[in-house]
């Protein structure tokens, strides 16, 4: 199911799957005209900032180590498993891409792909049925498995 959040002119979705079917483009209870399309853009996910407050929780559990060893410990712990965990998911962010889709209204929408070589194939996908508005295509895009749906006459599966 698609969540959009953001203000009225700026809005994320989150969705598994989307589909385009000739001129419309549509996920969950959502439906573009795609001759309403005015840029289509990629842009890598900002990172997350460093947790600064890591430190100061490690540096407590350095100075609580000299009073209660055990105290110490967990606390030191608390603030190497909070940098361990904003580590793994700047990784993870660094395969992510958005694709980002505004209408001749204003209106743009922010899609998170979790693969920066599927979403080339997307926005190769997009290109197409951008310049060709006319024409008859039918795409199912699987944004969480990263697949196109059996209707598309592109490769089933980018991460093979």
């Amino acid at each position: 199911m698609a969540r959009l959040d953001g203000g009225s002119t700026a809005q994320r979705v989150e969705t598994d799957f989307l589909y385009i079917e000739d001129n419309i483009m549509k996920w969950s209870d959502t439906i573009i005209q795609i001759s309403n399309i005015s840029l289509v853009s990629t842009a890598n996910i900002s990172s997350r900032p460093f947790p600064i407050l890591s430190i100061l929780l490690l540096l407590i559990g350095v100075g609580v180590m000299k009073l209660a060893i055990l105290a110490g410990i967990v606390i030191l712990s608390a603030g190497i498993v909070w940098i361990v965990i904003w580590n793994q998911q700047v990784e993870k962010e660094k395969e992510m891409q958005l694709l980002r889709i505004s209408l001749n209204s204003g209106i743009t929408y922010t899609i998170v792909f979790n693969s920066k070589k599927f979403l080339s194939e997307v926005f190769k996908q997009m290109t197409d049925l951008i310049s060709k508005p006319l024409s008859s295509r039918n795409l199912t895009i699987d944004i969480k498995d990263s697949t196109f749906g059996d209707n598309s006459s592109v490769v089933r599966n980018m991460n093979q």
